[in-house]
């Protein structure tokens, strides 16, 4: 996995990034973050499947899809190695 120092991009960690938005959203922090990370990980690579099928069918609406679907299995991956840890 790669490490990014994310103090010198801007971009917040996950757990300011998770406080900002249980602050602006007056919600509680779920007590099963893991559980809503990795089923996001996972509805985002079965979106990803549909376009890498469509790219395999032809059609597509981009021509950048069979990349794109490319990513379905690295993030399934990611949120299984997740899940596992759990």
């Amino acid at each position: 996995m790669v490490s990014t120092d994310f103090s010198a991009t801007g971009i917040p960690t996950e757990a300011d990034y998770v406080k900002r938005y249980i602050e602006r959203s007056g919600l509680d922090e779920p007590d099963n973050w893991e559980f809503y990370l990795i089923l996001s990980m996972f509805r985002i690579a079965s979106i990803l499947q549909g376009i890498a099928r469509r790219a395999v069918e032809g059609t597509a609406a981009d021509a950048k899809a069979r990349k794109v679907g490319s990513q379905a299995k690295p993030i399934s991956e990611l949120a299984w190695s997740i899940a596992r840890t759990l």
